[in-house]
Parts: C-alpha cells; structure tokens; sequence
C-alpha cells in the first residue's frame, strides 16, 4: 500500500466522529497508522477496533501496545501477527 494510502483508509474504518472529537486524535491516528506498517488487514482491524472511541487515553494506549508489540519482533521479518494480537486483545477487553 502507498504510504500516504495508509492514514486515508485507517481513517475511513475509524470514522471522522471520532478523529475531530478532540484535537489530539488526528495527530495519535496518524501515529496509529504508521504503526500498521501499510499493512491493509492491520490497517484496518486496529481501525475497526478503534471505531468511535473519543477517549484520548485510549489512543495513547493503543499507540503504546503498538510500539511495545513492535520489540519483540526479529529484526529483518515483517510479521504482522504482533499488530493483529493488539487489534484482538482490544477486542476481547
């Protein structure tokens, strides 16, 4: 997926009610979805998640997961399970 593609298709499964609902969020769905890696399923899944959440907290949390999913990873390897078991830990919770 092209790079400038990621943030625009993360958006729409997220919706626009809950990026305008605080000035923060535009900015931590961006880092969001850099965080996907252009990877459509984890683009969308983690949007889907996220789906209507006003909470900045939350969005700040699930950057955090992310980026702490992200550390285990073995260096040279794309393996976008981390970000899926993210998606559905935040489902389950």
């Amino acid at each position: 997926m092209r790079p400038e593609a990621a943030p625009l298709l993360f958006r729409e499964k997220v919706g626009e009610d809950a990026i305008i609902s605080h000035p923060l969020i535009p900015k931590l769905a961006n880092k969001v979805a850099d965080e996907c890696d252009g990877l459509p399923l984890a683009l969308i899944t983690i949007a889907r998640a996220m789906a209507g959440n006003q909470a900045v907290e939350v969005w700040e949390n699930t950057l955090r997961l992310l980026r702490a999913s992200k550390l285990s990873k073995v260096p040279g390897m794309d393996d976008p399970l981390p970000l899926l078991k993210v998606s559905y830990d935040y489902e389950e919770s």
